[in-house]
């Protein structure tokens, strides 16, 4: 999917107002974009900065942006992205899982095992992750900690049985 076939989209789409409505389609758009291969445009259509516009919240577009970033091996950036996140938004769950691998890339395992440790917090374990239990398998594998991995990846099956 290339801009060309698009008539249009763009340009409606950036002469919004800021608005939770144009969030999300510049999201959609950008997923759109990225799941085509087109991950130049995907962070394009998002914008490289922001200002805050009251009543808008911009982090899931800061989490499109580090999911992109992520899938482009731009590890460094997508971490970058993610800090931008507070706690009390909604976005901040599924970065920790971006942030945990992509710590992982850059191989700053104590920073993979750190955004784990959110993910594991009694407060969240309600929450089906079973993604978690595979970062942090990987994690330990690569620090020579096998039989923790094993008992990590246990909480895979563990997860899926629920």
């Amino acid at each position: 999917l290339a801009r060309e076939e698009l008539p249009g989209l763009e340009a409606n789409l950036l002469e919004l107002e800021a608005s939770p409505v144009k969030s999300k389609a510049l999201i959609l758009a950008s997923a759109i974009y990225n799941a085509t291969g087109n991950a130049r445009d995907a962070l394009e259509i998002l914008g490289g900065t922001f200002s805050q516009t009251p009543g808008v919240d911009l982090s899931e577009i800061r989490l499109q942006r580090a999911y992109v970033l992520f899938e482009i091996k731009r590890y460094v950036e997508a971490l970058d992205e993610l800090t931008f996140i507070t706690r009390a938004s909604p976005a901040w769950y599924r970065g920790q899982t971006i942030g945990s691998w992509a710590a992982f890339h850059v191989e700053d395992y104590n920073l993979a095992l750190g955004q784990l440790m959110n993910l594991r917090s009694p407060f969240l374990a309600a929450k089906f992750n079973p993604e978690k239990h595979l970062v942090q398998a990987v994690v330990l594998f690569q620090l020579c900690h096998y039989d923790m991995a094993a008992r990590a990846l246990l909480g895979v099956s563990r997860s899926r049985r629920k």
